[in-house]
This record gives C-alpha cells, structure tokens and sequence, in this order.
C-alpha cells in the first residue's frame, strides 16, 4: 500500500457543508478546519474503537479505574467520528451536526443556545475534550529513564530528547527553588518529592496540535534567570499597533520586511517616507476612497510595508523590558527590580493553529480590529509561496537540524464587526483538489489568490518535510511501513519473531514529518505510588511488529532496544493479569 493509495484512511478529504442550526456558523467553520487537519481525523477514527465504554460489564469496571474517563466526553468522541464520517461518505452535499452540537454544548454550557459565539474559543473547548478522554499524563523522568539507551538517526528525534531533557531540568530546578522558598517560610518538613511540575500530556488525537514553549525571566541586579515550559495547541497573537510595529524596527533596524507581492524589501525602500513608498492595502484599491477617507475608516500608520503574519510573530516573541511599574520581583534578590522576559518555541507541532486576536475588549468599549495580515501560503499557485519559517522563534539552544516549516491548510474567517458576524472556512484538499470556500452547507472550489486575500481570523498551517535527502527518503519509506501495520490487513508476522508496539506511535509515523521516538508503555505516571487506575486495554493499544521492522524503525526514531520490548506472550500474560486484576478491583 503506497501513500496514495492509503489517503482515504490516513489523509481523508472531506467535501460536506454542514446545515447552520441559528447562529451556528462558528461550530462549522471551526469543524470544517479540524476536518481539514488529516492528522487529527485519522488518529480520531483510530482510537474510536479504544475508547473507555461503559455499556457492558467490562467496560463498567474499567470506567471507574479510567483516571480521566467520562461518559459524556466518550459520546462526544464517539459523535464527532461519526461526523467525521459521514462528512467524508459523500452521500449529501450537506448534513445537520445536530447531535455533535447537543453533546459539545452539554459539556460546554457557554455554548448553549442559538447565539453567536467564538470559533477559535469552540476549538480551543471541542479538543480539550476530546484530549481528556485519550489523555495520559507523563512524568519526563519516567520517559528520558527508557530512552536512555536510544540513539536515533532522526536529527527530530534527537531534538525530541533533547527537548524531554530541558523540560526535566526546568522542573528539578523549580522543584530546588520550590524546597528553599517554603523552607523560608518555615515549612521545614519539604522536600522536593512534595513538588508537582506540570506534566507532559500524550493524547493520539490532539498531539498533532501539541507545541511547547519556554518563558524565561532573568533579573538584571543577580542574573537569576526563572524558567517554565508550557505547552499549547495554538498561538495566539495581538495585532500590533502602529506604534508597536514602530518600536520594533527602532530596536531591530535590519529586519527584513516584504511588500505585497512577498519580495523582500530592502533597508533603503524600507526607511522612505510615507509620501514616496505608501504600503499596500487591499481595501484602499477595492473602496476607491479618497486618502482622507480612507486614514479615517482603517487608519494611516505611514509605514512603508504591509503588516505580515511574520511581523506579528517577530512583535509576539520580542524580548519584553520589565521596568518601573512593571517591575520583576526577583525570588533571589527578594525585591522589585529591572528584568529581561523572553519565551521560545522547544517544540513545534504537526499542525499550527495562530489565532489573531482581532477582538478588543476594554473597561467600556468593544471593538474588531480589521487591518488586513499578509500570510505565507506555501503552495506555488499564490503570489506568497513561501513557507511559514518558525526557525527563528526556536530556543536557541536546541535549534539545531533543518528548519520547521509549514504549508497552509485552512482558514477560518470572520465576516463583520464584533456587535455581530458571519464565520466561513477555506480548506485546502491536496493537489488534486485545491482550495474550497465552506460556507454552512456550501462547498464550492476557490480560487488561492482569494484565499490570502481572505478576512483570516484563524490560520492553520502543516509541518512540511524538508528538501529531499537520504533522512527524508527513509522516512517515506518508515511511513508507508506504518500504514501497512495500521491497515485491515497488517503483514502476517511469526509469534516468534515479532514485538508489540503502540499503535498510537504507528499513527504518528504514519501521519507525523517529526513523529519522535517510541514511548512504549501504557504508563508513565511515575512519581509516588498512584492511586489505582486503568489507562486502556493492551488488546487494543499494541499491534504485532515483525522484529527486523521494528529495528528499522527504533534505528531511525528511537525506542528501546530490541530485547526490552513487549514480546507477543508477555502481552498475553499482561492481558490475563490485567483481567483478574479488574475482577479484583469490582
């Protein structure tokens, strides 16, 4: 089975509208983009058959072991592949997500009811959801424990570890920090074990959306830096104002800025006056207003360059000075003093998703901010064929290998002013295909150069393989292998000579530019002893790998050695033990 020949599974093209039901334009805008992000619907459709059930006599038992189980969220799960589905049948043109809204507005009240809402809010609520049902929660110690020994080829997996070091670090750091400053406080009997650092979540639905970021602060008196690592499913930017996109030229004077077309401007073009370099505006051209007009209705800034989506990245991860009323309070110095605040991206995910915040909100007033973003697209047929380059946002210290770049796939738009709107989508369906405009129950082609165009609110982007190289050729080669194991008809393996490995990492192969090595075990709480729990049947988390392909793919990805992998007999043995010990347990 090639790559092309496995699309329908692992890269499905979804073409139906869905039916407004009052007011709901935003849940289909926002399920037309998810549909858009083949990674998630494949990895939903996958783990639909492992998923906690509560309908039998089994399924009872393990429901109440399930640390993050929840009926409601399974009949959400359950609904949304459904959906999906039938989203993808193609036996209508369109149809009603009546039941998927129910279920999501049951767990979500805000959502009730036919008014207008937030689209990126409902994705932001939909996926949060859907995570907790799947989720297991990581402890980094337990994980860098068994990839001690690895050695990947894969120059991502390398930065994957590395990325599980730097986490592990931070967090015995602030475990230190933690222990001083209680004792401080006279609380002598603390220690570090009593310290809970966030942990690292795994869900095969949503990490395709999964990134991470550092935050740094670092006193300018004692040079103390603190450090946290939070992870994200999208990036959320402000706007700009004219005065902040000044600033930032001021303190990065050669910065490269493009002009409409994409081609990069030159620092002398750059520095002209308003009067003799006027940056570019689509709205002045379609409106035909006179200049006075026009600075009244969207604002006369005098830059010489339109405003990009990289501009409002490169403003979003500026260093921030802490000063004067802004002051740092410093747990060395223990005062208020001057600071340096800087956060990075450690690790980029499958699928972006940049919300830009077009709605401001203040004490009295409430406003959309309308200036039009230049995007990067990534696709030749669009006058900005470049890839989204994050390169320059990474952490410095693990920035190393090529660079992450992206291709866009979808974007939700939000038509009219913050009193009132209209949501609709453009999704991207491979070459074959092209763009559509999902407009409620219609779907029709659309044309690129409208999409970049596009009042964007949301912009989705997907990780794209680096240029063509012998790393990038196994990789194909790895990812055709998966499909092959994740298909109805996996290749007949021996009892003796096979291994069980996660199908969720499978999927990630399958589906992933930067899948990362293999966590192989079901649980990696870790820590103190934990309450008694259940995180899936081994039936349903494991699929037969013949030995010689699995050493293929630890080789390239990383995972543990050969003789410490689960053999088909100790699953087996796993399965009856895990059987008895739920008849325990009822």
């Amino acid at each position: 089975m090639s790559l092309d020949e496995s699309d329908d599974v692992f890269e499905p093209r979804i073409l139906s509208g869905l039916n407004n039901l009052g007011n709901t334009c935003y849940f289909n805008s926002g399920l037309q983009l998810l549909a858009s992000a083949t990674p998630f619907v494949s990895a939903l459709t996958q783990v639909a058959s492992t998923v906690v059930r509560g309908d039998d006599e089994t399924g009872a038992r393990h429901a109440g072991l399930h640390p993050f189980h929840s009926p409601s969220r399974a009949a959400l799960l359950k609904s949304a592949v459904e959906t999906l589905d039938d989203m993808q049948s193609g036996g209508q043109s369109s149809l009603a997500p009546t039941s998927l809204l129910r279920l999501f507005s049951k767990l979500n009240p805000q959502f009730e009811g036919m008014h207008q809402q937030d689209c990126p809010e409902m994705i932001t609520s939909m996926l949060s959801q859907l995570e907790d049902e799947v989720k297991t929660e990581v402890y980094t110690t337990e994980v860098l424990k068994e990839l001690s020994s690895s050695s990947p080829a894969a120059s991502s997996s390398q930065r994957y570890m590395s990325v599980l070091g730097l986490v592990d670090e931070v967090h015995r750091a602030n475990a230190e920090e933690e222990v001083e400053a209680q004792h401080k406080k006279g609380k002598l009997e603390y220690t570090a074990a009593d310290y809970h650092p966030p942990r690292w979540v795994r869900s095969s639905v949503t990490d395709c959306f999964r990134g991470a970021a550092l935050h740094t602060i670092s006193c300018s008196k004692c040079s103390y830096t603190s450090r946290t690592v939070d992870e994200f499913t999208s990036l959320s930017l402000e706007i700009p104002s004219p005065h902040q996109r000044r600033a930032y030229v001021s303190r990065h004077p050669n910065v490269i800025r493009y002009d409409a077309e994409g081609n990069p401007l030159n620092d002398q073009s750059t520095r002209k006056s308003s009067g003799g370099y006027r940056w570019w505006n689509p709205v002045k051209y379609i409106a035909g207003v006179c200049t006075f007009v026009y600075s009244c209705i969207v604002g006369d800034d005098g830059l010489p360059y339109p405003l990009t989506l990289e501009e409002c990245l490169d403003i979003h991860f500026d260093e921030e000075k802490l000063h004067g009323a802004n002051k740092y309070r410093c747990p060395k110095c223990e005062q208020l003093v001057e600071a340096t605040k800087r956060h990075s991206l450690l690790w980029c995910p499958e699928v972006l998703m940049i919300h830009l915040k077009r709605f401001e909100v203040g004490a009295y007033w409430t406003s959309k901010r309308h200036d039009p973003i230049i995007f990067p697209a990534g696709h030749a047929s669009t006058k900005w064929s470049r890839p989204l380059d994050l390169k320059a946002f990474e952490t410095t210290s693990l920035a190393g290998g090529p660079s992450p770049a992206y291709e866009l796939t979808g974007v939700v738009n939000h038509h009219g002013s913050f009193g009132g709107g209209h949501y609709t989508a453009f999704a991207h369906k491979g070459a074959a295909l092209g763009w559509v405009l999902c407009n409620d129950a219609s779907v029709k082609r659309a044309d690129a150069e409208v999409v970049v165009d596009s009042q964007e609110y949301l912009l989705m982007y997907r990780k794209q393989r680096p240029a063509s190289n012998d790393e990038n050729m196994s990789e194909r080669s790895m990812a055709q292998l998966a499909r092959k194991y994740l298909s109805n008809k996996p290749p007949v393996t021996s009892p003796n000579n096979e291994v069980m490995v996660q199908r969720s990492w499978l999927h990630r192969v399958a589906t992933f530019v930067e899948p990362g090595p293999l966590l192989n075990r079901l649980c990696y709480c870790g820590g103190a002893k934990p309450a008694l729990h259940y995180h899936g049947t081994v039936a349903s988390a494991y699929q037969k790998v013949a030995c010689s392909d699995y050493e293929q793919l630890s080789a390239l990805y990383g995972g543990p050695p050969l003789d410490q992998m689960l053999s088909t007999q100790s699953v087996q043995q796993t399965l009856v033990d895990e059987v008895q010990w739920l008849r325990r347990q009822k």
